[in-house]
């Protein structure tokens, strides 16, 4: 059996790490990974950090121009580098993920779907995104699900329950690793990046993160620097020159973790950060308009608020007069949710083949 990891971004790399680690474990040879390079900065250090580089790679670099060129091109490189898979594995709800499924459909392969059945119910926001999950929905054979909300979803859009699995978020079992530092540099970690905020959000936070640092000298700021060159502009343009607000380079997955385990505030707009911060306990605001994660809210340690500085840092201040109030015991689940994965993933796959005989 070869499987076909489509990926090409920070995000949907690290929720495949375990699942690629344990597959490997089992079954040697297994994975062959394809890395489409829509974040080309960003991939290889993940995949040297967490010990990857033994596995198979085929990159390419992928145009930028539009996200229809996007997948033309993403489409026209992996066309004949699947002959002899026997399935494609997807995760999340990038370009990447889409070409994934789509080749899988065109070369009638079974397609996985890792982290199935999220959904905004606005397909503006998050844009594409919102769109590209319900694209893979109808083309995947697999739904691995994260909770029964997910679930849910999939059930009502006429997805068959036999091929859908609740396993929960494999980013559970890179956090679980994490270690806590007795001393950290940063009171409040932040992160924006996402399409829809770079017309106008990025300024606004900005211009919150100007009266926050002012308001509160002692505290100290974290600003993660993001590789789109829009996002990376917007900052060094509209970035308060505070002391104590730092502009922070890229760092390694565990290294990141570690900073925002010391804490007391994450203020984000990304999906992944938001649900690594809700399995610490973390108090968070989420930088967002529409909402798509329940990780958080099911915690009671996330709130959503409007993109607005005065709003921003309302809810801020709030937070850091008392991040005791908000914050919550880690949780974990019992179960490794790449093991559930991985076993799905076998399962299915054994099940087709003795069919198939």
């Amino acid at each position: 059996m070869k499987l076909a990891f489509v990926f090409g971004t920070r995000p949907e790399l690290l929720k495949l790490i375990p699942v690629i680690q344990l597959i490997e474990h089992r079954r040697t040879g297994t994975v062959i990974l394809f890395d489409t390079q829509q974040q080309r900065e960003l991939t290889p250090g993940l995949l040297r950090e967490y010990d990857i580089e033994y596995i198979q790679h085929i990159r390419f670099e992928s145009y930028r121009n539009s996200l229809a060129s996007e997948l033309a091109s993403q489409l026209g490189h992996l066309d004949d580098l699947v002959d002899g898979c026997s399935g494609v594995v997807v995760q999340g709800d990038t370009i990447s993920t889409v070409a994934g499924a789509l080749l899988g459909f065109y070369h009638q392969l079974p397609v996985v779907h890792i982290e199935a059945g999220l959904r905004s119910h606005d397909i503006s926001q998050p844009f594409p995104e919102e769109m590209n999950r319900r694209l893979v929905s109808n083309l995947a054979s697999l739904h691995l699900v994260p909770g029964e909300n997910e679930k849910c979803e999939l059930l009502s859009c006429g997805i068959d329950e036999t091929v859908i699995s609740i396993v929960g978020n494999p980013l559970a079992d890179l956090c679980r690793a994490a270690k806590s530092s007795n001393t950290s540099s940063w009171d409040v970690l932040v992160t924006m990046h996402r399409r829809e905020n770079r017309s106008s959000g990025i300024k606004e936070l900005c211009l919150a993160l100007d009266r926050l640092a002012a308001d509160k000298p002692s505290c100290r700021f974290a600003v993660f620097q993001h590789s789109h060159p829009d996002v990376h502009g917007k900052f060094l343009r509209y970035l308060p020159t505070h002391p104590n607000v730092d502009y922070v380079t890229a760092m390694n997955h565990q290294d990141f973790l570690r900073v925002m385990l010391g804490s007391k505030l994450v203020m984000t707009d990304s999906g992944g950060v938001q649900e690594e911060a809700a399995m610490f306990g973390l108090p968070t605001i989420v930088l967002r308009e529409v909402f798509d994660r329940q990780d958080g809210i099911i915690a009671g340690t996330t709130q959503k608020v409007r993109v607005h500085r005065e709003v921003i840092a309302k809810a801020a201040v709030r937070v850091l007069k008392d991040s005791n109030q908000f914050k919550r015991i880690p949780v974990f689940p019992a179960e490794s949710p790449s093991e559930l994965i991985v076993d799905q993933i076998f399962n299915y796959f054994s099940l087709k083949q003795e069919s198939a005989a």
